[in-house]
């Protein structure tokens, strides 16, 4: 879905992250995407950040900032998805029997597993050990999205 926000157009499906600073607000994307700054002072950027989460959440679209979850990624894991992201990998989600597989597109909940449906590599196996904090109910993340939070 896209959306004009301070005379930007985007797809909220491609936006991970974004972050009110003392310099502006920076809105994360997936993929190849470069970071978008707002570049204002620092009270003006968190105004901005207020209405951009009030637009994503009328559209179901994003959760509350204090209710992020927050993942600690051991060395092996950021590894794991640093090469993943480097070969074209930009989600990754866990099956409901605890199989964890990286997707090239943001994959949709099929039964009790997850596929993106698309034509290309098949997903990426990853160790089911790794990244417990990654759940089934809770769906696919942003490969991104985990490399920025480290």
């Amino acid at each position: 879905m896209y959306i004009l926000f301070n005379r930007l157009i985007f797809d909220t499906e491609d936006l991970i992250v974004a972050q009110a600073s003392e310099c502006g607000l920076h809105l994360h994307f997936s993929g190849d995407q470069n970071p978008v700054r707002i570049w204002c002072g620092e009270d003006e950027a968190d105004k901005m950040l207020e209405e951009l989460f009030t637009i994503l959440q009328a559209q179901g679209m994003a959760a509350a900032p204090e209710s992020r979850p927050e993942y600690d990624l051991d060395d092996d894991e950021l590894e794991a998805l640093d090469a993943a992201a480097e070969a074209g990998y930009q989600w990754i989600a866990r099956d409901k029997n605890g199989k964890i597989f990286c997707y090239l597109h943001k994959p949709k909940k099929v039964g009790s597993e997850w596929t993106d449906g698309q034509p290309g590599p098949p997903p990426k196996q990853m160790d089911s050990g790794w990244y417990s904090e990654i759940t089934f109910e809770g769906g696919p993340v942003s490969i991104d999205f985990l490399r920025l939070d480290q």
